[in-house]
C-alpha cells in the first residue's frame, strides 16, 4: 500500500510540474509572477518557453512586459484570409538604407501551429500512381499515417518596439513559418524580407508595407539554406552522434548563407540578430522593453496572412487537407 501511495504522489508532483508550464512547452499558465525559467538547449540553440520573449544578446523577458491584451499562447490559430506572395526575381531584394534600422530575426521553429498548409505537387503525383494501394490499405489507416497531405506552418510573434528610424525587418526561418507582427503605434516598418528553407508568411502587417520573399527552392539556388554560425552553447547532437561532422556542416551552411546575405543586403547575417532554435515571441527595435508604454497585442486568428511556398497553399485543418489531398489523388489517378 505504501508503495502505491508513493507512486501516486510522484505522479501528482510530475503532473503538477508539467501543467505549471515548466516541463511541457505548450502548457498554459496565468500572468507570470515568478522568475523567468532557465533557457533550455537542444541540438542547435536555445528553446525558449511560451510567454517568454527573446531579444538581442539572449535577453529574455515575459511578453506582458511589452504588450497589452495578451492572454495566452494558443496551440493553433486560424487566419481569415490568405494572400499569395511572389518570390523576388534574380535572387535580389531591396537593400536597406543608412536611414533604416535593420531588425534581424532567425528561428528554427516555434511551439504554435497555424491552419495553413502547403500541398506538394510532387506528393500528389506520386500517390496518384499508387492510388489502388491507398484504397486497399484505407482500413488500416494508411492515409492518416502515411499520406501526409502537406506541411503545416508554425507561427511566431515579432514584437517591434519603438524606433526613431524606419524598421527594415529581415525574418528568416528554417521551417515553414508565419511571422505575426506586433508593433508600437509610432514605429514605422519600411519593408519586410522573408527568407526560409520552406514556406514563409507574415500576418498583421499593414497592406502598404512591401514584402519581398526568397524561400524554398529559390533560396536553395541563391543562398543555400537559412543557417546560423554555431555558438558555444549548442549541444549539436544528432542520431549519428558525430558532433564534428554536424558542426562542420553547420559552419559550411552558415558561410554560404552569410556570403549571399552580405552580397544581397550589404550587411552580415549577424547584424542586430535575435536568434534561437525555437520560440513563440521575439523582440526587436532600438528601445528596450520597459522604456515605453505597452502596445496592443494582435493574434493571428481572423487576420490576413501574406504567404509564399513552392507548393500550393491553403487555409484548412489536417482532416480537411487530407480529404482534399485524397480527392485530388483520385482525379489524377483516373487520368493516368
Amino acid at each position: 500500500m505504501s508503495k502505491s501511495i508513493s507512486n501516486f504522489a510522484f505522479f501528482a508532483v510530475v503532473f503538477g510540474l508539467a501543467t505549471s508550464g515548466y516541463w511541457l512547452p505548450y502548457a498554459q499558465t496565468g500572468v507570470p509572477n515568478r522568475a523567468l525559467p532557465e533557457l533550455r538547449t537542444n541540438a542547435a540553440g536555445y528553446s525558449v518557453p511560451p510567454k517568454v520573449v527573446m531579444s538581442e544578446k539572449y535577453k529574455p523577458f515575459w511578453i506582458q512586459h511589452a504588450v497589452s491584451g495578451f492572454s495566452k499562447d494558443t496551440s493553433l490559430e486560424t487566419p481569415a484570409h490568405l494572400e499569395i506572395l511572389r518570390h523576388s526575381e534574380n535572387c535580389a531584394v531591396t537593400r536597406p538604407s543608412e536611414h533604416e534600422y535593420i531588425a534581424n530575426v532567425h528561428t528554427g521553429s516555434a511551439w504554435n501551429n497555424i491552419d495553413i498548409f502547403s500541398i506538394s505537387e510532387e506528393k500528389l503525383n506520386a500517390y496518384s500512381k499508387t492510388y489502388a494501394k491507398i484504397q486497399q490499405e484505407w482500413d488500416i489507416g494508411y492515409v492518416r499515417k502515411k499520406v501526409r497531405a502537406g506541411t503545416q506552418f508554425w507561427t511566431a510573434d515579432v514584437i517591434v518596439g519603438q524606433s526613431d528610424k524606419p524598421v527594415y525587418l529581415v525574418l528568416a526561418s528554417e521551417t515553414a513559418m508565419v511571422w505575426n507582427i506586433v508593433k508600437a503605434p509610432e514605429t514605422k516598418i519600411s519593408r519586410v524580407v522573408l527568407l526560409g528553407n520552406y514556406g514563409v508568411g507574415v500576418s498583421n502587417l499593414a497592406d502598404e508595407v512591401p514584402v519581398e520573399v526568397i524561400a524554398g527552392s529559390a533560396l536553395a539556388v541563391c543562398g543555400g539554406h537559412v543557417a546560423l554560425q554555431p555558438k558555444p552553447h549548442w549541444p549539436l547532437y544528432d542520431s549519428t552522434g558525430n558532433r564534428r561532422k554536424l558542426l562542420n556542416r553547420y559552419k559550411d551552411d552558415y558561410r554560404q548563407f552569410n556570403r549571399w546575405f552580405q552580397n544581397t543586403l550589404g550587411v552580415s547575417v549577424d547584424t542586430n540578430l535575435v536568434a534561437v532554435r525555437s520560440a513563440n515571441h521575439f523582440y526587436v527595435g532600438e528601445a528596450t522593453p520597459g522604456q515605453a508604454d505597452k502596445f496592443p497585442y494582435k493574434y493571428v486568428t481572423d487576420s490576413k496572412v501574406r504567404a509564399y511556398s513552392d507548393d500550393r497553399l491553403t487555409i484548412s485543418n489536417w482532416k480537411a487537407v487530407n480529404q482534399m489531398f485524397l480527392s485530388e489523388i483520385k482525379k489524377r489517378s483516373n487520368r493516368l
